[in-house]
């Protein structure tokens, strides 16, 4: 009986070490993964089986390896590890086709790559209202190894790991893997990965909010996906008197990289943020002494990356009077959008003033057009471009929805981007941008352009205002909090004892993400928030403590009012009270609201609900090993067996009765 039931356990434990191996280490962390999003009609990114992918471990450094891994290597799954710079979306075809590869390994490296864009040719080709193929060319970058990657789905995790796990998974490689071949594959123990990111959504957005609606009816709550959503950011800098029409100024909040928490946006976002802020703080400044017919409204959009989801909520709220400041579309006379803007090459000199062709074709939007592009031009920064279709912006939103406004899109490229990381992990510190203060020095120059202009915008007809100053060392520091510190000193002067938390020494993601807990924002756009908080209000004499502002605050319907540290907080003065019509809007897109979001197109990205990835480094048994565990639970087994039945079949003369059954005596006579 005994040897029975020890039967299959040699057998569990035989098949165990054969398939999952034996663990000689940690697990390692996970702090960079792809991930799988979604949209109307597809499913995109990466994902790993329920129960995680297993593979041996193989180390790609060319063509020869790639080979390797896909067909002339012994017959097994592998994980391949590959430098970032090297990565390409032809080789992650192949590895998809060839179905030999359970995961992919990126590694972290200090090299530039010469091109690195994992969007589209055009981005956000099917939101926009311009049609043809050569309106889809401002991302086609010579040498770009991973275009569209952004539109891939793999069916294996990819992980993004630093230099330290790398050289540990190497070090693993070169001891058991290296120089393998088919013959001593089968003598050797293999070094080997498991990673573990399963995605609990598939096929499509519609699709699987449906999953999740359904059974909402029969258990508790379970999410498969969640809609792509955050906040605009808006600022308002009122005309000296009363009046409704306003000029924008718009820059995008959001960027996105393959990986995700990883999504530096330098040139793809940062460059039109830190450049809005610093408008923001030099046209407050002139408030007073300067006379406005015309509102500003200083716009951050979020979601843009995604069909321009921020964007296209903020025009469905203008329109249907559900926007902060009573305003609506109408209201609405111009737009200037602050797009890419990093100059970063001797060869590049000048920005971009992009129009509309078609608009600027009508008479009456010419004379509004070219009264905007004389002003932008006059310092000598500026060249202006008419195109048949404007840049990937937010302003193509507007412009779709008004062709009678005036739409203008600052860039730092005429026909193809400059920028050769846009939305990736390269668009970053120092690759992107390396030098900060020469960086701070021409966008100076650039933002008094645009700062004269737009105070002629909005000042009476005849005036002219006196040329903005433009705060350099601001442009300077922010540049930096954004790049690579985010609890730098101008981000801790803008939080509180509460918000504080969200300072950390690395940059922020500017990943649009999903709706985060209720009463929390992302920490990218709560510091963007409460930098415009600082830089477009006016600090409030004579109150010295959080209380009194909050007082403040809750008395005021027409004004808002926020606590913070302020530059130099001391015992006596912890803090300043900031007064602002600043504001926080919903970046969530419309077609989740509506039952007809097929006819709206408005943008329909969801992200994937997903398990906390794992991975694992170990040591799997050689095939020579699994084979005699196998073939040993075999033996035991057959040994067992028989000898079971022989025991069984001699047992009357191996084993004695101890209690034999006796002769009954004869009973007695009476």
């Amino acid at each position: 009986m005994l040897s029975n039931l020890a039967v299959p356990f040699v057998l569990l434990w035989a098949g165990a070490r054969a398939n999952r191996g034996v663990p000689v280490s940690e697990a390692l962390p996970v702090d960079f993964f792809c991930f799988r999003r979604l949209n109307d009609t597809h499913q995109f990114g990466c994902s790993s089986d329920y129960n995680g992918n297993v593979g041996v471990v193989h180390v790609v450094r060319g063509s020869k390896d790639i080979e390797y891994v896909e067909s002339t290597g012994p017959p097994t799954k592998y994980m391949a590890l590959i430098d970032d710079v090297d990565l390409r979306v032809d080789t992650l075809d192949r590895f998809a086709k060839s179905n030999r590869v359970s995961g992919v390994l990126v590694t972290q490296t200090n090299k530039k790559a010469q091109a690195f864009s994992i969007d589209d040719t055009c981005p956000n080709r099917y939101s926009s209202f311009y049609k043809g193929e050569e309106s889809c060319q401002k991302n086609k970058i010579d040498g770009n190894k991973v275009s569209s990657a952004l539109l891939r789905d793999y069916p294996f995790p990819i992980f993004y790991v630093n230099e330290t796990l790398t050289e540990k998974v190497i070090v693993c490689y070169n001891k058991f893997n290296k120089d393998t071949t088919q013959n001593s594959l089968y003598e050797k123990r293999k070094c080997s990965l498991k990673m573990f990111a399963p995605m609990n959504a598939a096929v499509d957005s519609k699709t699987c909010l449906r999953r999740t609606q359904l059974l909402s009816y029969f258990t508790l709550p379970t999410h498969f996906c969640d809609p792509l959503e955050n906040k605009n950011v808006f600022a308002l800098l009122e005309a000296s008197e009363p009046a409704q029409e306003t000029v924008i100024i718009a820059a995008r909040l959001d960027s996105f990289s393959l990986f995700s928490g990883l999504a530096p946006g330098a040139d793809s976002a940062v460059s039109g943020i830190v450049s809005l802020l610093t408008l923001a703080e030099a046209l407050t400044k002139v408030k007073s002494s300067t006379i406005r017919n015309k509102n500003i409204l200083f716009a951050l959009f979020n979601g843009e990356a995604f069909d321009y989801i921020g964007s296209s909520r903020c025009i469905l709220d203008l329109t249907n009077g559900g926007f902060a400041y009573n305003l609506g579309m109408d209201n609405i006379t111009s737009i200037i959008e602050l797009n890419q803007l990093f100059l970063t090459t001797d060869s590049e000199k000048n920005w971009f003033a992009h129009v509309d062709a078609e608009q600027y074709n009508d008479p009456e939007m010419r004379k509004k057009l070219d009264a905007i592009l004389t002003s932008l031009k006059a310092s000598g920064r500026i060249v202006d471009s008419v195109d048949n279709d404007l840049p990937p912006s937010s302003a193509r939103r507007f412009l779709n929805d008004k062709p009678k406004l005036a739409t203008v899109v600052l860039t730092n490229y005429k026909q193809t981007f400059a920028n050769h990381y846009y939305n990736s992990i390269f668009d970053s510190y120092p690759h992107r941008i390396s030098d900060i203060p020469k960086q701070s020095e021409k966008l100076q120059g650039l933002l008094a352009s645009v700062g004269d202009t737009v105070l002629k915008m909005v000042a009476p007809p005849g005036s002219s205002p006196a040329p903005l100053e433009i705060n350099k060392q601001l442009i300077d520091d922010l540049l930096v909090c954004y790049l690579r510190n985010s609890s730098c000193p101008r981000f801790q002067a803008v939080v509180n004892s509460i918000s504080r938390k969200i300072l950390r020494e690395e940059p922020h993601s500017l990943y649009v993400s999903v709706s985060p807990p209720s009463g929390t924002t992302s920490g990218s756009t709560a510091l963007t928030y409460l930098s415009l908080v600082r830089y477009s209000g006016r600090v409030v004499d004579n109150v010295t403590d959080a209380e009194a502002c909050l007082a403040l605050h809750r008395a005021n319907t027409e004004r808002n009012y926020t606590w913070m540290y302020g530059e130099n907080p001391k015992p006596s003065e912890p803090g300043i009270c900031v007064e602002h019509l600043a504001t926080m809007t919903t970046a969530r897109s419309p077609a989740f609201d509506s039952q007809d979001s097929d006819e709206l197109h408005y943008s329909t990205w969801t992200e994937s609900i997903w398990s906390q990835p794992e991975m694992s480094l170990f040591i799997q048994a050689s095939v020579r090993s699994q084979y005699t565990a196998l073939a040993l639970g075999f033996v035991i087994f057959a040994t067992s067996l028989l000898l079971s039945v022989l025991i069984y079949r001699k047992s009357d003369d191996i084993f004695e009765d101890p209690n034999p059954t006796q002769t009954p005596a004869s009973p007695v006579a009476c």
